[in-house]
């Protein structure tokens, strides 16, 4: 009878043990879900600014392409120096106000 108590009582503290363990995973996987959260949360901010530089790229590089073709233009149409001077500063202002 004495040794089929101690091993209840064995068999009891284990049980108890993995009581404690189990105790431990919901805080565990709370702290992971916000981890894991966190992680999401942060991949959206970086797809967003990737977006947006994407677009901006964009945005630039039609309007390089749009400033080439007036210059070529503008070297195809024989106009005087000053001309050109007039249309390169009038495009330079235009894109100087579309970065701001």
């Amino acid at each position: 009878a004495n040794e089929s108590n101690t091993l209840l009582l064995q068999e009891l503290q284990e049980a108890q043990n993995n009581l404690k363990q189990l105790d431990k995973w919901p805080v565990m996987l709370a702290a992971v879900e916000e981890k894991l959260n966190l992680a999401v949360h942060e991949r959206a901010e970086a797809q967003s600014v990737a977006t947006s530089a994407k677009d901006e790229v964009a945005h630039y590089k039609r309007l390089t392409e749009t400033l080439k073709q007036k210059l070529r233009d503008l070297g195809n149409t024989g106009g005087d120096s000053k001309e050109f001077l007039d249309s390169f500063e009038e495009v330079m202002k235009e894109e100087m106000m579309t970065m701001k």
